[in-house]
C-alpha cells in the first residue's frame, strides 16, 4: 500500500482487525467500509457527502474526491522520484553539471483554490 503518512497503515490495520467486524455486513464481508445498515460506502455516497461539505464551505463545484485522490501527497512523491533520477544522472555524468548537483524545484508552501485578497493572507 502506498501511503503519504507512515501511521496510516497502522490505523487501517487496526480498523480491519478491531473495528470493522463490529458493523453488520450482510452476505458480503469483503467491503472495507461497511455501514451500520449492512451496506457499504460506495463512490456515489462519498461523492454526495463530499459535495455537501464542499458547497457548505464555498469551494468550487469542480473540486471532487477524484481531484483530491490525484493531488494529495502526489507532488512530494513525484519530487522525490525526480530527485532520484537527477542523482542518478549526476552520478553517471557529473561533467554535465558544472556548478552543482541538480535538484528538483522546491514545492510551494501555500496553495489556494480561491485565493483571498493579499491583505487577508498576510494577517
Amino acid at each position: 500500500m502506498l501511503t503519504v503518512f507512515p501511521w496510516s497503515v497502522r490505523v487501517l490495520q487496526q480498523w480491519v482487525t478491531e473495528y470493522r467486524d463490529l458493523f453488520p455486513r450482510g452476505t458480503d464481508a469483503s467491503w472495507l467500509w461497511p455501514t451500520e445498515r449492512s451496506g457499504h460506502l460506495d463512490e456515489a455516497r462519498l461523492s454526495k457527502r463530499f459535495g455537501q461539505y464542499r458547497d457548505a464551505v464555498g469551494l468550487p463545484d469542480g473540486l471532487t474526491l477524484h481531484c483530491l485522490r490525484h493531488s494529495y501527497g502526489l507532488a512530494e512523491i513525484i519530487r522525490h522520484k525526480r530527485a532520484g533520477v537527477l542523482d542518478n544522472a549526476h552520478s553517471k555524468h557529473p561533467e554535465r553539471f558544472v556548478s552543482k548537483p541538480p535538484r528538483p524545484p522546491q514545492l510551494p508552501t501555500t496553495n489556494w483554490i480561491n485565493q483571498p485578497p493579499t491583505e487577508e493572507v498576510t494577517q
